[in-house]
């Protein structure tokens, strides 16, 4: 996994075409182990203004529900809420917080730390 990861450092587009697959989704969730404590505080704050359920797990209806409480007008024209609806085949898929954490990776943010690199090797 380590060799994958580093080997796609260089190409960011190949990494972000990984999210799909068991090997793309592995590869994330190894990548978001290697968050910082201070990166994983600010993702349990996302997480938790989700609202999970008990089980602690989130759906798109939570998005959905988070996007009408705290919208803003920029949003309502960025066509945020178009865009949620295209997800509605994932309606009934729920997401626990290591998933969450994976899915808001963003190769570009990664790449723009100074130790994306080690990110890589260490996942």
């Amino acid at each position: 996994m380590m060799a994958y990861a580093t080997k796609l450092t260089s190409k960011p587009n190949s990494l972000q075409m990984t999210r799909s697959g068991k090997l793309g989704i592995s590869l994330w969730q190894a990548l978001s182990k290697t968050l910082t404590v201070d990166e994983l505080f600010y993702l349990k704050e996302q997480f938790a203004l989700l609202q999970p359920s008990k089980n602690g797990t989130i759906s798109l209806e939570n998005i959905k529900e988070a996007l009408m409480r705290n919208g803003t007008d920029a949003m309502k024209e960025s066509r945020a809420y178009e865009f949620l609806t295209s997800l509605n085949p994932l309606q009934y898929r729920r997401m626990d917080f290591e998933e969450f954490c994976a899915a808001a990776l963003s190769v570009h943010q990664l790449e723009a730390l100074d130790r994306w690199e080690q990110h890589a090797r260490c996942a």
